[in-house]
């Protein structure tokens, strides 16, 4: 076979080769290095087609036991590039610290695409030496060269690189760097490189960088970093302060709340203000007395004079739910500042329950301006529609709360707005509302998914009949996914009748 490989008929050396490759695989798995060596190199020498020179090269690598290195080096350097490719290849199959040490040699001085190639293949193969070596290539001027030096440093490197991850962030990196960077050092743990990250903050004179370990820092979740958050928030540029707040939302305490709100009362930007007024409702739900941080700014709120400081107090009692708020923000709907009145509907509107129900139908069922009302009437059916989504009423509480709501909608959105919320409420009543907007041309497809996601649970009880009655009035629609859906909700209604009668 080796014969006919070497100088037999052109027509047969590739079976020659297959045949040769074969044998020397089993010569291998049998411990015959040397004689499978031989078959894997004499296939590299054939002229044969360059599929069967990939599987001998390959396999001379493997069975190499004492020159191993040097002759997969020299494959690096092959002209053929499918021959440079699986000498690359085969380094994670025969990885050790010779062979890591002579790619740190190899990459020092290696064309770029090398370069990248090998410090692919140094995720596999690598050893001590190689990080200074991937630390300079992180250096490099050429970006593709950065790149794949960051991406293999992710791969290998530990919490001792923390520093070097963190010069990348701090310079001006390209957005895949940057990305690689920031990522590792979220995933990297431990306190130091916490601190290594907090240093990096405080010497920061960039906005950019400082809004980049902003970020970091919260995403590490490092609490610690609330004090010198609470200074890059007071500072001039409103990016850093929103920034900062935005961790601050997630990090601070009750006992950075007073801070928070003294803070929050200085801001003169809208935009840093809205974000300042979220961190001080997410340092309060952070706080483990929620009471303790409402009643604090209950009192803000009381002793507060100016509307937009009075604004954003409402909004974070809003956001907590505190009961004992809703008395004041009750009072303050008597406010002779129609915004403040206004803001102070909205907020209710997100209350994280129904309690200001009641208080919002005052304002639609007594007020005088048809503004405030229509506000409400919004705030009471994101309210209503909420608790049903929540469990958070019954049905009966639910349905009332939609019928009053219902004597005073008006406009297409107000209408889909009820509809909807209608559609989350499993009782007849919701089923019967809700067909009374089939006529409507503006409402009526909302109207019909909300008949039938109401009637669904309802098909086998005691409201099976009533349902059936609607069912005839939508029978007529031209829509085959409906349509299917009343064939099915008829069925239910026919089983349970026919199984009653049984």
């Amino acid at each position: 076979v080796r014969q006919a490989l070497m100088a037999g008929a052109e027509t047969f050396r590739p079976d020659a080769a297959a045949a040769c490759l074969l044998a020397a695989e089993q010569q291998l798995n049998q411990g015959n290095a040397e004689v499978a060596r031989a078959l894997y190199d004499a296939v590299r020498k054939a002229r044969v087609p360059i599929s069967y020179r990939i599987g001998a090269t390959r396999g001379a690598i493997m069975a190499r036991t004492t020159d191993r290195v040097a002759f997969l080096i020299r494959q690096l350097h092959s002209d053929a590039p499918a021959i440079r490719d699986v000498a690359l290849l085969t380094i994670r199959a025969v990885p050790s610290d010779e062979l890591a040490t002579a790619l740190n040699a190899e990459l020092e001085g290696a064309p770029k695409d090398l370069q990248i190639r090998l410090l692919a293949a140094l995720k596999d193969c690598h050893n001590v030496q190689s990080l200074p070596v991937i630390r300079k290539k992180i250096r490099s001027g050429d970006p593709q060269v950065r790149l794949a030096a960051l991406l293999t440093l992710a791969s290998i490197g530990g919490p001792d690189e923390a520093s070097t991850f963190l010069t990348v962030v701090t310079n001006d990196p390209g957005v895949e760097e940057l990305s690689i960077a920031v990522s590792t050092l979220e995933r990297m743990e431990g306190r130091e490189v916490d601190a290594l990250v907090l240093r990096a903050l405080r010497r920061a004179d960039e906005p950019a960088t400082r809004v980049r370990l902003i970020h970091l820092l919260s995403r590490r979740n490092v609490t610690e970093a609330t004090n010198e958050l609470l200074q890059q928030a007071a500072g001039p540029d409103p990016d850093v302060s929103i920034a900062a707040f935005q961790a601050l939302k997630s990090l601070a305490g009750f006992e950075a709340l007073p801070s928070l709100i003294e803070l929050t009362k200085k801001c003169r930007d809208a935009s840093v203000r809205d974000t300042a007024v979220n961190a001080v409702l997410g340092a309060c739900k952070n706080s483990e007395d929620v009471d303790r941080s409402g009643a604090l700014i209950l009192r803000k709120l009381k002793k507060s004079t100016v509307t937009v400081e009075k604004e954003c107090w409402i909004r974070v009692l809003a956001g907590l739910g505190y009961a004992r708020a809703l008395p004041t923000l009750t009072a303050t709907l008597q406010d002779t500042d129609p915004e403040l009145v206004q803001s102070t509907i909205s907020h209710l509107s997100r209350w994280p329950d129904p309690a200001p129900m009641e208080v919002l139908f005052n304002v639609l069922e007594g007020n005088a301006d048809p503004s405030l009302r229509r506000r409400a009437l919004t705030a009471i059916l994101q309210l209503a529609t909420a608790a049903a989504d929540q469990d958070l009423a019954t049905a009966e509480q639910l349905m009332a709360w939609f019928r009053r709501a219902n004597k005073a909608v008006a406009s297409v959105p107000e209408k889909r707005s009820l509809i909807s919320g209608l559609g989350r409420v499993k009782h007849i009543d919701s089923v019967r509302l809700s067909a009374s907007y089939l006529n409507d041309s503006d409402v009526q497809v909302e109207a019909v998914h909300a008949i039938l996601s109401a009637a669904e649970p309802l098909v086998k009880g005691p409201d099976a009949q009533a349902i059936e009655a609607v069912l005839t009035k939508i029978s007529g629609i031209e829509d085959q996914r409906v349509l299917d859906r009343i064939a099915r909700l008829r069925r239910d209604i026919k089983a349970t009748a026919g199984g009653g009668n049984k």
